[in-house]
């Protein structure tokens, strides 16, 4: 037997200190008697006081006491199957911040004629922030990742704090150089171990290849917490140059050893991802404009495909506090009836 909030038991020591209180007044009471009358008189003024009554109400107080503890602590023994719906989905995006994400080769405008260049970066964010808008009802996190990830903002449904947090990530927020989705992956997959109460989905945006590696190990796990992965890659395969815009115009990103960066897209890694956890990827290339509508399509779908089929049954403690509580409520009615005063019987006296 085990108990859901154990810490009421330590109450039971408090009752001690009250019993000894009782029998303390209890004493103080006999010692009153003993001074108002001398001890030839004690047996008529106490003649219709039952000793044993005022000590059995006592008793079952205690123990009334007692059993109501217990039955706070929520004691539980026994198993029962318990089929448990999931509701909504809980999305963490996932936004590689690494300073390749800085180039201006994403198109921005509602036509050619009024299009501009926006840093992969930022039109991520803007994309980002109007997909908040498809979702009410669910939750999201945001995770920055490049050569480390972090949760920066916890699965929550309030959307003006991940609005908020989404709006201040850039490259500086993960210092390591590099993509390591490994890490990415299974950041996700220990916030969503814990704390997923509906559907979880992760939504990789990059433009990088993985460097590190791991990805397959952390890819099983997320596929046994029932992940699903959606991937929007930006960039090409064959590797764009990394153009960013500073004070002075715009500058190439040459790495430490002064070689110029070449912006690879590992495309089957991120297909291989979506497709082995039954989400979907998206490619735009370099030139494009960056549409975040087919993935909310995408986990509108998923929410309508996944009614009456997210079901998980799972074996839960059976809570008994009914049982401690019944006999609490029981002993304390048992009291009422215990009198503390003795039966008489009145003799009638007969005139001869």
């Amino acid at each position: 037997m085990s108990f859901h909030s154990p810490t009421f038991l330590w109450l039971i020591l408090a009752v001690i200190p009250v019993t000894g209180l009782w029998f303390v007044l209890h004493r103080r009471a006999a010692r009153g008697t003993e001074r108002f009358a001398e001890r030839a008189t004690w047996h008529v003024l106490n003649r219709s006081v039952s000793q044993a009554g005022r000590r059995w109400k006592a008793i079952t107080v205690f123990c009334a006491l007692l059993f109501a503890i217990v039955a706070a602590a929520r004691p539980l023994w026994g198993t029962r199957e318990r089929v448990l719906r999931e509701r909504g989905v809980d999305l963490i995006v996932g936004i590689d911040v690494s300073r390749s994400m800085l180039a201006r080769d994403v198109q921005e405008g509602a036509n050619d004629a009024d299009a501009q260049s926006a840093s992969r970066l930022e039109a991520a964010k803007k994309q980002v922030d109007l997909l908040l808008g498809y979702l009410p009802g669910h939750r999201v996190g945001v995770m920055p990742f490049a050569g480390e990830a972090f949760l920066q903002c916890p699965l929550t449904s309030d959307y003006s704090i991940a609005a908020r947090v989404l709006e201040e990530i850039s490259p500086s927020t993960i210092p390591v150089a590099g993509t390591n989705l490994a890490r990415a992956l299974e950041v996700a997959n220990n916030s969503f171990e814990s704390s997923a109460l509906g559907t979880p989905v992760l939504l990789l945006i990059t433009d990088g290849e993985d460097h590190e590696g791991g990805v397959e190990e952390q890819l099983e796990r997320a596929r046994d917490l029932g992940v699903r992965i959606f991937a929007l890659g930006i960039g090409s395969e064959e590797g764009t140059i990394v153009q960013y815009r500073t004070t002075s115009g715009l500058e190439t990103l040459h790495d430490s050893e002064g070689k110029t960066v070449l912006s690879r897209l590992d495309v089957e890694t991120l297909r291989s991802l979506a497709g082995k956890t039954g989400g979907q990827a998206w490619i735009s290339r370099p030139g494009e404009r960056l549409d975040i509508r087919p993935v909310s399509d995408a986990l509108t779908e998923l929410e309508q495909g996944d009614i009456g089929r997210n079901e998980k049954r799972r074996l839960v403690r059976e809570e008994r506090f009914q049982i401690p509580l019944a006999f609490a409520l029981a002993l304390l009615l048992a009291e009422g009836f215990i009198s503390e005063r003795k039966r008489t019987t009145r003799q009638r006296k007969t005139v001869a």
